[in-house]
């Protein structure tokens, strides 16, 4: 497998991101890595064996996906999370600063300050996946690679969705359901900034209105 991931790098000597796999290079080293366990097939048919058997049953575990699927597909969240875009944008503009996106390093700091009392948090590795899971495909890796770092507006959106619904995980009840999970959370968000002035947001809650 070394051999393989070497073999799928390209000039890292010279683009500075030595030791690590463009996704280009990711996908390239399964490929590898297909055609090394079934090298009696073809490249393309040694890929699909290999993910069929190795990867999507750890996929399917995942809920990366399920969670943005859910997400999308909520009617009654997306309509809260369109009510209440003023407050949102408001952090999101208040965190991101003079920056054009918004830091990894200032949403995990905000996060970690504003659930300091949460315990689900004090692993670092708990809201780093989850800015990660909330990344857009980047287009241009070469160019962009610092993206990876940042979050838009979008990105961020689903960020806050997803510690939401993190922090909602043991709700049971009426207010199982991701609109009221993800509510909560833009009231503690809201609460925290001061944020009252209608002009600034009007905290929206699904008890008001969630017909269309």
């Amino acid at each position: 497998m070394e051999i393989q991931y070497i073999r799928s790098c390209r000039n890292q000597a010279t683009n500075g991101i030595r030791g690590k796999l463009r996704r280009f290079e990711f996908i390239e080293y399964f490929v590898r890595i297909g055609k090394s366990s079934f090298p009696a097939m073809a490249p393309s048919l040694s890929l699909l064996v290999y993910i069929s058997l190795f990867m999507k049953p750890i996929a399917d575990k995942s809920t990366f996906l399920h969670e943005r699927a859910l997400i999308k597909a909520s009617m009654p969240l997306n309509k809260n999370l369109y009510e209440n875009r003023g407050g949102l944008e408001f952090i999101y503009n208040k965190l991101k600063g003079d920056k054009e996106m918004l830091h990894k390093s200032a949403i995990t700091a905000y996060i970690k300050g504003l659930c300091k009392s949460v315990p689900t948090f004090d692993n670092p590795v708990t809201l780093h996946a989850i800015f990660i899971y909330s990344l857009e495909i980047i287009v241009d890796e070469v160019k962009d690679r610092d993206k990876y770092f940042y979050l838009t507006f979008t990105e961020y959106v689903e960020y806050v969705c997803r510690i939401g619904l993190k922090l909602g995980k043991d709700v049971t009840g009426p207010k199982d359901k991701l609109e009221y999970k993800v509510n909560d959370f833009i009231k503690k968000m809201f609460e925290d900034e001061g944020i009252v002035d209608p002009l600034k947001a009007k905290l929206k809650s699904p008890e008001e209105d969630i017909s269309f």
